[in-house]
């Protein structure tokens, strides 16, 4: 299904099924294509989780308050109501069994929005809550970071020893195979760090024998610290010149694969707007660990008031495509 907002430039569309975005500029008035509203909403249904993944941005909303989300007839009308074409449901971590309920509520009481579920794919969702994704063509996203599990290691992703580690992998490429064999519509994201920069350049043809078309890679950003324990030794800042090459590998093996990647650089002013368990709406400001609260979910006058209207429009879709009816998403 095409969900399309008409735009004075011409029309912004998103297609549900291959989850991608697509600008149609109208020819006569010669604007490029911008955001005069916002695209995306990542709604946070949890902050719990059944990992510690140090490098964890719900770190960061956990000092804005940490009560799960409650998903009631008033906030899912108030979504479809929204200028948002799609809808990121993400954590914490949504698969775990306990929130399954309000989960499926909100898959199934969002109307005219594209739905993408974020998980770090170690909890296997329920025949009933698989059924559901397959019907709404959710797409599944799946943290994965290296085609070595030792890689995933170094980011202390769980809060046991290595060898747990090296399980939970393992156990992510099963459950990715085995969803993707059921239906369901799988995706990938990558943090990019020091420890994995060779590495994950064969995650492309792992994804692709797994069924996998859609990749995410984004740089580790900072966030909140854990306790003697420091991520930023694992960045690569844009100013190296490693950065910019490996992004363009990154790419290229991914189209070589077959994969369809979205590089999201260095946006750390990203403009995303996060919807929090109280209802109140925060963007992300330039400086990490930080958020700024714009208002509540139906009761915003200008969601544009501390973010850019073209940081928001690069940061999902890419302006030099435009003219090719073609945009990432």
């Amino acid at each position: 299904m095409l969900i399309q907002r008409k735009c004075h430039w011409g029309r912004l569309l998103y297609d549900t099924q291959a989850h991608r975005f697509r600008c149609l500029p109208d020819v006569d008035t010669g604007a490029l294509p911008h955001a005069a509203e916002p695209v995306v909403l990542n709604v946070y249904l949890t902050l719990k989780c059944n990992m510690a993944c140090t490098h964890c941005v719900s770190r960061d909303m956990s000092r804005y308050g940490d009560r799960a989300l409650e998903v009631s007839s008033e906030l899912v009308k108030n979504i479809n109501t929204s200028p948002f074409l799609v809808v990121v449901i993400t954590g914490g971590e949504p698969l775990l069994p306990e929130f399954e309920k309000p989960l499926l509520a909100l898959i199934r009481g969002l109307r005219s929005k594209a739905i993408v579920l974020d998980s770090n794919g170690t909890i296997h969702p329920s025949p009933q809550l698989v059924k559901a994704l397959v019907r709404r063509n959710v797409l599944l996203r799946i943290s994965l970071d290296s085609a070595r599990p030792q890689d995933e290691i170094c980011l202390r992703r769980t809060r046991g020893p290595a060898a747990e580690s090296t399980e939970i992998y393992l156990r992510k490429l099963e459950l990715v195979s085995r969803l993707a064999g059921q239906g369901v519509h799988i995706g990938a994201q990558s943090v990019l760090h020091r420890n994995n920069m060779k590495s994950i350049l064969g995650l492309a043809e792992k994804l692709h024998a797994l069924g996998v078309r859609r990749w995410w890679v984004q740089r580790l950003v900072p966030t909140v610290l854990s306790a003697g324990y420091d991520c930023r030794k694992y960045i690569i800042e844009p100013r190296d010149h490693r950065h910019a090459r490996l992004a363009s590998e990154i790419r290229r093996v991914a189209a070589k694969a077959g994969i369809y990647c979205f590089w999201k650089g260095d946006l750390r002013d990203n403009c995303v707007f996060l919807l929090a368990g109280d209802g109140d709406i925060y963007t992300q400001p330039e400086k990490p660990g930080r958020k700024i609260l714009v208002g509540k979910l139906g009761r915003i006058d200008d969601f544009f008031t501390y973010v850019s209207r073209a940081d928001h429009c690069a940061r999902y879709y890419a302006l030099n495509d435009s003219t090719r009816g073609g945009a990432r998403s």
